[in-house]
């Protein structure tokens, strides 16, 4: 899954990544489109509860490293990877 980076300055994908990882989740950087993303894999027999788990990682790192913007920006433009929920 590709998800749209965050457009907020306290947001760097070096420390998110290190971040995630130690709570034992691995991130790819997304440079298949010309907007920043990262990519989150989910090849094999990944459960919801392990798919909550790295969400609830995200999350948390997220809030640790103070963004508080994660919305792409408006004039973003949309990509395959937009998913609208």
């Amino acid at each position: 899954m590709t998800f749209h980076a965050p457009p907020d300055p306290n947001y760097e994908f070096k420390e998110f990544y290190a971040r995630v990882r130690d709570r034992g989740f691995v991130l790819y950087p997304g440079k298949l489109t010309a907007v920043e993303t990262f990519r989150v894999g989910c090849i094999g027999a990944i459960g919801a509860d392990a798919m909550r788990r790295a969400v609830a990682a995200i999350a948390e790192v997220l809030s640790e490293m103070q963004v508080r913007r994660i919305a792409p920006k408006a004039d973003t433009p949309p990509t395959a990877e937009r998913v609208t929920v």
